[in-house]
């Protein structure tokens, strides 16, 4: 009894970790409450988990739509992130001086390569052979009307999610957030990725 309280203990911690990310998400953007977001979407997920979950048909549904959202929309949304903030925002620097400014363990240069160009590079590869294999032979022997559905459909329907999403106006003001100070840190260390005491530039 004690061993599936701690497992059922556990699956709602994580749980509770998971939607917190959604719930910040959604209460800056449409100027939400804590409340009001927990109830709005914690009985949204519900009412599609008993919907789709809970079937005779559920493992199945359950397992394609995990293999597609993992492996082409995480991954996607992965290399987007990374080509988009190293090459077109220019923040690795930022991120950097950063990560510098409130970590024990330091990163240099070869931070900026790895997430600007061999991560992107590396996980691009991995996307190519996974839609290869995906459109090659139908995941898990199932059915390809039922792949198509369920799982290209999750993918099409997280494209759509997220286009409209970012349509809708922030209700705060996220852009104008200012971190809280970090020691040798500032706009000019940070487009530089270098220190702004001077002794440390001579």
């Amino acid at each position: 009894m004690l061993f599936f309280v701690s497992l059922t203990l556990a699956g709602f911690t994580s749980l509770i970790s998971i939607m917190q990310v959604v719930s910040a998400a959604f209460q800056e953007k449409f100027g939400l409450s804590r409340v009001q977001v927990s109830v709005l979407i914690g009985g949204l997920c519900a009412v599609i988990s008993l919907a789709l979950y809970s079937t005779t048909s559920s493992l199945a549904m359950l397992d394609t739509v995990d293999k597609y959202t993992n492996e082409i929309g995480v991954v996607t949304s992965a290399i987007l992130m990374c080509l988009i903030t190293g090459l077109g925002l220019r923040k690795l620097p930022e991120l950097q001086a950063h990560l510098n400014g409130v970590s024990t363990a330091r990163v240099g240069a070869w931070w900026r390569v790895l997430v600007g160009v061999v991560v992107p590079i590396a996980l691009l590869y991995m996307l190519v052979r996974t839609v290869m294999e995906l459109l090659s032979e139908p995941y898990g022997g199932y059915p390809w009307t039922f792949v198509n559905i369920v799982g290209w459909g999750a993918v099409g329907l997280m494209v759509i999610g997220a286009l409209a999403y970012t349509a809708v106006r922030w209700r705060r003001p996220v852009d104008d957030f200012t971190p809280d100070p970090i020691p040798g840190f500032a706009a000019g260390s940070a487009r530089l990725g270098g220190p702004t005491n001077p002794e440390a530039t001579r």
